[in-house]
């Protein structure tokens, strides 16, 4: 057994008993009157890597660290994969209150490549993935765009007998491709984020008890002399798990609790899932990404050329022309907006049909640029126009289109003797109210275009006083040269 003595595991802590290598063998028990639990595996519960945070260090600090002669408690290494100029040490961060693990990247051979290694368990079930993570600081002149050193976090899962591996190692090389970095702090230089999935198909072996964690710094091959350190502050694991379970504010009695969680790459956001079995949130995202933003504003990713929805199913996206679609599941595709009317034409069809003596024609609407209707008929609301004298052949603006009429007879009694037709199909109506003083419809009037003229009861003038009104209904059919048939006084 190894010697024994006394050393601190943690700034500040009680004393644990540890072996030579400052490795914690024990700690006190728990009784009734103490909550202690050892700070060593507290710290594993709570980052899941033991001396994630680097707090415990080699015996000798001043020196650098040694697998064999002075080690970092619960990690091996440094290990040299290429060449020897790349060391590791135990050193303060820019606060002074914590501590980091610094690799130090000397003059040497191209290709240098160092790291520490840690085998850590995990959860022995596919239902939870485990993913190691760390945050270093590099300078960007060490870093930087000409790739003089790679930052390099490892995973890959292990069997029970904590050699065998299982599944595909994943590695993060940050250097490689860097994204932008961010400046965070003049003192420690940039910060660099570092995520990798132990499996690169997103499958955890069932057979996987371990992962091994290994991170470190590789030079680059064009740049063998170049010199600088990186700090790692804390490596951990992250944890994911099958579903989270969400409780309501108000009242959680009432509603019981709902879940998010995922199933065949689908996120599933399910509220009150105890009452309730419906409806649910989907989250799927095949191709590109899907943002959920503030309420709003929703943003849909762009795509070039959208696969068939499956079956049941309708897509809506934006296509790289600007333009919103939607597709079935029988992949076809329609335009549903984005640009200008005269991008669509829609047709109305039909085979006809005959009942009661009528007959039912085909329909087409077309839409391009203005509006041409063959076949349909189409009104907007209201006018209100003022005539101060008699009106032949009457079309004010809007009257193409218009409903209801409502005059504003000025001075005195005035006469219409017919309305302009153009624009006007068989079966349309027209609503006339007069306003102020009295409107005179002439019947058949000569002063109005044939074609434009009204025909009146008994064949005779008509006269709407005022606040009275009458309807008109426009007929060719009846009447070519008097189309305007009054049929209400």
């Amino acid at each position: 057994m190894p010697d024994w003595i006394d050393q601190p595991l943690l700034s500040g802590a009680i004393q644990q008993r540890a072996d030579s290598a400052g490795n914690i063998m024990g700690g006190p028990g728990i009784s009734d009157a103490s909550t202690v639990i050892d700070p060593r595996l507290a710290e594993w519960v709570q980052i899941g890597v033991f001396n994630g945070a680097f707090e415990r260090g080699p015996q000798d600090a001043a020196n650098n660290i040694e697998t064999d002669s002075n080690p970092l408690p619960d990690w091996s290494g440094p290990t040299q994969v290429s060449g020897g100029a790349i060391t590791c040490s135990w050193v303060n961060d820019s606060s002074g209150t914590a501590k980091n693990l610094r690799f130090t990247l000397n003059p040497g051979a191209a290709g240098d490549e160092a790291y520490m290694e840690q085998i850590v368990p995990v959860p022995h079930s596919s239902a939870i993935t485990s993913a190691p993570f760390a945050i270093a600081y590099a300078p960007t002149a060490l870093i930087g765009t000409a790739l003089n050193a790679q930052v390099i976090l490892t995973s890959q899962f292990l069997q029970a007998d904590q050699t065998t591996t299982t599944g595909a190692a994943a590695t993060y090389s940050y250097g490689a491709s860097p994204p932008t970095f961010t400046q965070i702090d003049a003192r420690t230089g940039d910060v660099l984020n570092l995520g990798t999935y132990p499996n690169t198909t997103g499958v955890v072996p069932l057979d996987a008890a371990f992962v091994r964690i290994r991170i470190g710094i590789k030079r680059n091959t064009a740049a063998a002399t170049d010199t600088g350190s990186v700090d790692i502050t804390d490596c951990r694991i992250q944890r994911g798990d099958i579903q989270a379970l969400l409780t309501d504010s108000a009242d959680s009695a009432t509603y019981g609790y709902g879940s998010v969680f995922q199933a065949s790459g689908t996120i599933w956001v399910v509220p009150a899932n105890v009452t309730h079995t419906s409806p649910y949130i989907q989250v799927a995202a095949a191709t590109g990404d899907i943002n959920l933003v503030q309420i709003g504003a929703v943003n849909v990713q762009e795509v070039a050329a959208p696969g068939t929805p499956s079956a049941g199913k309708y897509s809506i996206y934006a296509k790289t022309d600007g333009k919103l679609y939607g597709k079935n599941d029988a992949g076809t595709e329609l335009a549903l907006g984005g640009g200008a009317l005269t991008d669509h034409t829609h047709a109305v069809t039909g085979s006809g049909a005959t009942g009661g003596g009528a007959t039912v024609n085909p329909v087409t609407l077309n839409v391009s640029g203005t509006a041409t209707l063959a076949g349909a008929i189409v009104q907007s609301g209201v006018i209100a126009p003022t005539i101060n004298a008699n009106q032949n052949d009457y079309g004010p603006a809007g009257f193409a289109t218009s409903s209801i009429m409502a005059i504003i007879v000025s001075g005195a009694t005035r006469t219409i003797t017919g309305f302009d037709s153009t624009g006007w199909v068989e079966g349309q109506t027209l609503i006339i109210q007069v306003r102020t003083n009295d409107l005179v419809l002439s019947h058949n009037s000569a002063s109005s275009a044939s074609g434009n003229r009204l025909g009146c009861p008994n064949a005779a003038a008509l006269t709407v006083r005022q606040g009275g009104g009458v309807m008109l209904v426009y007929a060719p059919s009846i009447s070519a040269a008097a189309p305007w048939r009054v049929t209400s006084p």
